[in-house]
């Protein structure tokens, strides 16, 4: 882990322990981990999490509440079975 994602997890760890608010962008979390996998666009997703993880103040309510809405569409997007192209 970087210096910056060990931060994120410290914070994170913080609102599960002290305060009831942390728990919608923890449920989120939840999902993303028990999400299926496959291919480079699950790789992006994980990436685009982590770095929107590394790049909020959890403390804000306001950018944990943003955060929340933009990793959950990407773990609907993660959950949604790919579509195949027509042939």
């Amino acid at each position: 882990l970087s210096s910056r994602e060990m931060l994120c997890l410290m914070e994170l760890l913080e609102e599960a322990f002290t305060r009831r608010e942390g728990w919608p962008l923890l449920q989120v979390l939840h999902r993303w981990a028990a999400a299926p996998r496959q291919g480079n666009a699950a790789q992006e997703i994980d990436a685009i999490v982590l770095a929107t993880l590394a790049g909020t103040d959890l403390q804000d309510p306001a950018a944990r509440a943003q955060a929340t809405d933009i990793i959950s569409s990407l773990v609907a997007a993660l959950e949604s079975p790919p579509s195949h192209p027509a042939p």
